[in-house]
């Protein structure tokens, strides 16, 4: 239903509540993504150095420069995932901003 098909002020606030609540558990699970994902890459990271220490691997420059390619490209990963988020924060201030216009474009009609 768009803005202009909506019979009463309360109809237009529920859709606007549901579109906003689904924006928000947009923003949230991604959030928990790029939390999980960060997780799993520091911990995976930490993992393989303990197996290389064992090895006594540590000091093997080949290793170190894989290693830190690795960090490097989940750290970019993240950086990249937090911009993503950032949009979707910035989408939904638009979004309440939208509902803000339509509400006030409602009223103008009655």
């Amino acid at each position: 239903m768009t803005q202009n098909e909506h019979r009463t002020r309360g109809e237009l606030e529920e859709a606007q509540r549901e579109e906003s609540a689904t924006a928000l558990r947009r923003i949230e699970q991604a959030d928990e993504y790029v939390s999980y994902y960060r997780s799993r890459m520091r911990s995976l990271e930490e993992g393989f150095f303990e197996l290389a220490s064992r090895f006594g691997a540590t000091d093997d420059p080949r290793l170190r420069a894989v290693y830190a390619e690795v960090s490097q490209e989940a750290d970019e990963n993240v950086r990249a995932a937090g911009a993503v988020v950032a949009c979707l924060d910035e989408d939904y201030r638009e979004l309440q901003s939208r509902h803000a216009r339509e509400i006030e474009s409602f009223h103008e009609k009655d």
